[in-house]
């Protein structure tokens, strides 16, 4: 008899314990799930300056494109809204700079999802900005020439112990500056893209698989020790 209560109470104990267990997966599960449909929901934004526009891209934790997603667009000093739109099919948006100043944009997506980003006024140039045509634009297909380079290229003057050829102080200083912050722009605007998206993208399914996990072999831990007090 002895033996046999002997015997029933690890049982029951190692029973108890993986009920608690189980509890503490449930609740654990249960409080995650909504968290992680509510993230993946989330709409996060990318805004940059090229040129005379600001483009914003609108996009949600999973990666989904933010569709005819309202923008605005506010002074952050005054609070004055100066202009709105819609996103595209491709959750893209752009627009000319109104006035240099700190620019508030705001995006509202679809279930009142909204997120907003301040470009500093510092960063803008003038209202109307350069006049160095936008990728993809006609203008950019056939860009100004600089009146240094009209008539074709010919080598200048030699110069009294110099040697023939272009030289830097023979550019336009001004329209060789545009011309490199123009191509960085280009450049680091994808990376700057990328980069915000992938940051974003941290699903709470990773983290339940991982709670799970350490559950199971708490789990498996509880039970071998059961065993063992038999």
């Amino acid at each position: 008899m002895e033996r046999k209560k002997f015997m029933i109470n690890p049982v029951r104990k190692h029973i108890r314990l993986s009920f608690i267990t189980f509890l503490l997966l449930f609740f654990a599960v249960s409080f995650l799930i909504p968290q992680e449909y509510s993230y993946a929901h989330k709409v996060q934004m990318f805004a940059h300056v090229e040129g005379s526009k600001v483009f914003v891209e609108g996009y949600f934790a999973d990666g989904k494109k933010a569709k005819n997603s309202e923008v605005t667009v506010f002074d952050n000093k005054s609070g004055e809204r100066l202009l709105g739109g819609k996103t595209d099919d491709m959750g893209k948006f752009s627009f000319n700079i109104p006035k240099k100043t700190d620019l508030r944009i705001s995006l509202n997506a679809s279930l009142g999802h909204k997120t907003e980003q301040v470009l500093p006024g510092s960063e803008l140039p003038d209202a109307g900005g350069s006049n160095m045509p936008l990728r993809g634009t006609k203008e950019d297909e056939n860009p100004p020439i600089s009146p240094f380079f009209k008539g074709g290229l010919k080598s200048p003057p030699l110069e009294k112990g110099g040697k023939g050829g272009f030289s830097f102080s023979q550019i336009e200083q001004v329209e060789l500056q545009v011309m490199i912050e123009k191509g960085i722009e280009k450049g680091i605007s994808p990376l700057l893209r990328g980069f915000s998206e992938c940051k974003e993208r941290v699903y709470y399914s990773e983290i339940i698989g991982g709670i799970g996990y350490i559950f199971g072999i708490m789990g498996i831990a509880l039970y071998f020790k059961a065993r063992k007090n038999q």
